[in-house]
């Protein structure tokens, strides 16, 4: 995971400095197809204001974004658990390019899906706090140096196109008859359910990974994505020993919540490569609980 993470950073890195075009290597880090046909990164929705959002190997900025709030939170973890000096400063090094990477990418949901990870980590663990009001002063004074605080901080009342989708979504579903509503939110709109219009509302997609959770699946899809994160939630609670594998166990459990807090702005989970990432990460995390559980019996024997 820390030598995949790094190669992802250092080539986004690269591409910063160089360019998108630059770097490219087609049938590796871009689809050849889409090569083939030029402005390959302007076709997946990269274009801002300010230019070409970061995409590193993954063609779209956001979709960057979501694996470096893994990358940053859990590389931060790494950084605090070891003791050694070399190492140290080198995950030091990673996680701060990580997150030079993360505004680079101009992914505002990115960002605040960084942030909710930070501060559930610093939830955890208590030595992240100091680190905390540092990681936030350094990024502001990135964010204005780099001429990226007008796209970050830009006023959209859409929410760059996404609040008509939710008002569609709300009144669709408010104008069902009630046996409708139910059937809705038990199994989402699959299993034949009527895509009819319902008085002038349709139900559609929305740019939301949470809000399609809903839509495509009911609350069934929204409890086997939180049923997981509350069981590893209440097995940290019960971790006493604050040790190494604590806090790399809370750091990639910040990493995924941080990834769920951009899922409710952004429909990324429901895309294989982050999709992918987030499952990969719950099941690292499930063996790390196995483990110190065998190791606690192993001890009691």
């Amino acid at each position: 995971m820390i030598y995949a993470s790094s190669l992802l950073v250092v080539y986004g890195t690269i591409q910063l400095i160089f360019g998108h075009y630059e770097t490219v290597i087609p049938g590796l880090t871009v689809n050849y197809s889409d090569f083939a046909e030029g402005d390959v990164f302007e076709s997946k929705n990269n274009v801002t204001a300010l230019g070409l959002k970061l995409v590193s190997t993954y063609q779209n900025g956001n979709l960057y974004g979501s694996a470096l709030i893994f990358i940053s939170v859990f590389m931060f973890g790494c950084m605090l658990t070891t003791l050694k000096k070399r190492k140290k400063l080198l995950y030091f090094i990673m996680v701060t390019l990580s997150v030079i990477n993360l505004v680079a990418t101009l992914s505002r949901s990115a960002l605040i899906g960084f942030v909710i990870g930070i501060l559930v980590m610093g939830f955890f663990v208590r030595k992240v706090r100091k680190y905390i009001v540092l990681f936030t002063g350094v990024a502001l004074v990135y964010i204005f140096a780099s001429g990226y605080s007008e796209r970050i901080f830009a006023h959209d009342a859409t929410g760059a196109g996404r609040m008509p989708q939710y008002d569609n979504l709300f009144h669709s579903i408010s104008n069902m008859a009630f046996g409708e509503k139910v059937r809705f939110f038990l199994i989402g709109k699959g299993f034949g359910f009527s895509s009819e219009f319902h008085n002038g509302y349709f139900l559609q997609q929305v740019e939301s990974s949470l809000m399609n959770f809903i839509l495509y699946s009911g609350f069934i899809g929204v409890f086997i994505y939180s049923i997981p994160l509350m069981y590893v939630f209440i097995r940290l609670i019960k971790w006493k020993n604050r040790d190494r594998k604590f806090i790399l166990t809370a750091s990639l459990y910040a990493s995924l919540i941080g990834m769920l807090g951009q899922a409710a702005i952004d429909q990324l989970l429901n895309l294989p490569p982050t999709g992918q990432n987030y499952w990969i990460i719950l099941s690292v995390l499930f063996i790390l609980l196995r483990d110190r559980e065998i190791s606690i019996k192993n001890n009691a024997s």
